[in-house]
C-alpha cells in the first residue's frame, strides 16, 4: 500500500520553506539608509546650475568595507524654475543609466569605534557616470556615533574623464564640470 502525503501537509511545508528562504535572505541583506541629500552642480560659463535630491541611499558592503552611495537620477530637481527641470536627467542619460553611484572606502575604525570625528581625508572613491567607472581620491569626512556613520564630501569631476557626453541641446550652456556635495549623509547600523 502506497502512502501519500496529504495536500494540506504539503502546503504547510511549502509555506515554511518559503518563510525560511525569505528570513535567511533578509538576514544576509546589506543594510542601507535613504533620505540623504546630495547636490549636483552643472557648471555653465555664467555660474552653477544646481540640482538636489533627498533620495540618496547609502549601503555598507562588509566584504569590501566600502560605502555605496546610490542616487536615482530621476529624483534630481532644481528650485529655479528658469532651468529646464529635466536637464540633470538628460545630461546624466537617466533613461539609459538610471543611477549615479559613488563607492567610497570606509576605514574599519569608522565602524569599530563608538565615536570618531575626523577632518576630511582623501579617500579612494569610485564614481559611475553614464555607465563608465572612474576611480579617484576625494576628501571625505566621517563621523561615527553608536552605529550611525555620517559622511560629508565636496568635490568636482569632469565629464570628459568618463568619456561622458553632453546632449547637443545642452552643449552650448554646459562646460562638462560637475560639482558634487553630500552633507551629513547617514548610514545606520541597526544590527538587524
Amino acid at each position: 500500500m502506497e502512502r501519500t502525503i496529504p495536500p494540506r501537509f504539503l502546503k504547510v511545508l511549502v509555506f515554511l520553506l518559503i518563510q525560511f528562504t525569505f528570513t535567511a535572505h533578509a538576514q544576509n541583506r546589506q543594510q542601507y539608509t535613504g533620505s540623504n541629500i546630495i547636490k549636483i552642480g552643472f557648471e555653465t560659463p555664467d555660474g552653477i546650475i544646481e540640482f538636489t535630491s533627498d533620495h540618496l541611499q547609502i549601503l555598507y558592503n562588509e566584504a569590501t568595507r566600502k560605502l555605496e552611495c546610490r542616487l536615482s537620477v530621476n529624483t534630481l530637481y532644481t528650485l529655479n524654475d528658469t532651468i529646464p527641470s529635466d536637464l540633470a536627467y538628460e545630461v546624466l542619460f537617466g533613461s539609459k543609466y538610471p543611477d549615479f553611484i559613488l563607492i567610497i572606502d570606509a576605514p574599519a575604525e569608522i565602524l569599530n569605534t563608538s565615536r570618531i570625528n575626523s577632518e576630511p581625508q582623501p579617500r579612494s572613491t569610485t564614481i559611475e557616470l553614464q555607465g563608465t567607472r572612474n576611480e579617484s581620491r576625494f576628501p571625505v569626512a566621517f563621523a561615527s556615533d553608536n552605529g550611525v556613520i555620517n559622511l560629508s564630501t565636496t568635490f568636482d569631476i569632469r565629464m570628459g574623464h568618463f568619456r561622458a557626453t553632453i546632449p547637443a541641446v545642452y552643449k552650448p550652456m554646459l562646460t562638462g564640470r560637475l560639482l558634487i556635495t553630500i552633507r551629513n549623509a547617514r548610514w545606520l547600523n541597526n544590527g538587524e
